[in-house]
């Protein structure tokens, strides 16, 4: 069978950027990361520091695409949580009819400290 390969097709799902139970919503709200950490204002995503990141992760993904060639997926399919220290919950578009098409790696975005 001849292999697809194409550029790197990569998603960044920003499901989890202001949500789970390691978001720093507010200043004094403990979450675990490598140790127990106390939000600092710093911590707390801002609307310009969201901005940013969005930004500096969408040029990220560009070159990505055009730095690298790969064997071009089907379908990117997975479930369950995904990272360290609780995680983040998978959406439920790689968990369902097979998972996500037009996909070659899908990149969980969170703002945790």
């Amino acid at each position: 069978a001849k292999r697809a390969v194409g550029a790197l097709r990569v998603e960044f799902d920003y499901t989890s950027v202001r949500s789970g139970a390691n978001y720093c919503d507010r200043v004094g709200k403990t979450v675990r990361t490598d140790t127990m950490h106390t939000c600092e204002s710093v911590d707390v995503l801002s609307a310009e520091k969201e901005a940013l990141l969005r930004g500096v992760i969408t040029r990220i993904g560009a070159w990505l695409g055009e730095a690298l060639a790969v064997d071009r997926l089907g379908r990117l399919a997975s479930s369950g949580t995904c990272g360290e220290f609780g995680g983040v919950s998978v959406p439920d578009r790689y968990a369902t009819a097979g998972g996500a098409t037009g996909v070659d790696l899908a990149i969980l975005v969170t703002a945790w400290p």
